[in-house]
């Protein structure tokens, strides 16, 4: 029986964005903080001072993968609906860094705006946090 060894390094390793990322997403002239939580089955748990998301992920090739989630507006941030955000990111080393788009609807589901927005952050825990609860 041959036996064959593994000589791949962890940097040769696929990086998924599996874990706890904190940063700032840019949009319409503000920056915002985001603490972001990915885990394995593809899902996404998101706090933010105004909000509280979750949605999924996909990965991609070398590092790269795309998220799509759904935002909705805390009672204390003073708003009421929903944001949908689709994002494509990328992961280099403990960073990551990505643009997407931002729909804002209304309480009755009417489209209020549409922006760009750039993230970047950096990773905070290698595993989803403890209040990552979807569904």
């Amino acid at each position: 029986m041959d036996m064959v060894l593994d000589t791949s390094s962890s940097a040769d390793a696929p990086q998924t964005p599996v874990g706890v990322w904190r940063g700032v997403v840019r949009h319409d002239g503000q920056t915002d903080d985001y603490t972001i939580s990915f885990a394995q089955d593809g899902t996404i748990a998101l706090r933010t001072s105004a909000t509280v998301g979750t949605g999924t992920w996909v990965a991609g090739q070398a590092g790269r993968f795309t998220y799509a989630l759904t935002e909705t507006f805390t009672e204390a941030s003073g708003h009421a609906g929903r944001i949908q955000a689709e994002v494509e990111s990328r992961i280099e080393g403990a960073a990551i860094s990505g643009a997407g788009t931002a729909r804002i609807y209304s309480a009755d589901g009417a489209l209020v705006h549409t922006t760009r927005a750039e993230i970047t952050g950096e990773r905070v825990g290698a595993r989803p946090a403890a209040w990552h609860e979807v569904g």
